[in-house]
């Protein structure tokens, strides 16, 4: 998603600079976690997008990360990550790795309707995909969530709000159990901002 730069609303990728190493992610990870006198109850973990895409974070990186909040004292692990990053051998991985945490991958759907996701974002999502991966998350025993964007360019306010809630019933309709909703930014280094 980073290389394609295809969002009109991220900057993703702008400021990307090399992968860490594995040695940067376990030297990093032990600064914080051993700096903080209590230990955060919920973990949001993502990269510049997709922190489950070997692309942003090789799978070397990603089983260190693993191996690093496996000895962690915190109950809910969550992942941001692209949809089409989801599959059974990396889910796999993550529940050998934190069985006895709560994990919870949280994935863009910005909105249900291709139209608006396509026309307006420039985002290209299969829903019904989409809903599979979801599936998948859950017959693994994990949460699901999606972000959905409110004010999305080019519509009314009204367009905006019915799409939005429309959005938010279709999460629900499909085994999504938190909605995550993102008022629209204009960033700078996107199309929208050029846009603007």
């Amino acid at each position: 998603c980073s290389k394609n730069g295809s969002c009109i609303i991220c900057d993703y990728g702008k400021t990307r600079k090399e992968n860490l190493t594995k040695k940067d992610i376990t030297k990093i990870m032990g600064e914080i976690f051993n700096s903080l006198d209590k230990m955060p109850n919920v973990i949001l973990l993502n990269s510049l997008g997709s922190i489950l895409d070997t692309q942003e974070m090789p799978m070397e990186n990603i089983m260190v990360l693993l191996e690093e909040l496996s000895k962690i004292n915190t109950k809910v692990i969550m992942f941001e990550t692209h949809y089409l990053t989801i599959n059974a051998s990396i889910l796999e991985i993550i529940k050998q790795k934190l069985g006895n945490k709560k994990v919870v991958i949280e994935l863009g759907l910005e909105s249900s309707n291709k139209e608006v996701r396509e026309n307006c974002l420039n985002k290209y999502i299969d829903n019904e995909e989409f809903a599979k991966r979801v599936n998948l998350i859950k017959s693994f025993g994990f949460g699901a969530e999606a972000n959905i964007i409110f004010g999305t360019p080019f519509l009314t306010t009204q367009e905006q709000i019915r799409d939005t809630i429309q959005s938010i019933q279709w999460c629900f309709e499909n085994s999504i159990e938190m909605v995550n909703l993102f008022p629209i930014n204009i960033k700078p280094y996107t199309l929208l901002y050029k846009l603007y």
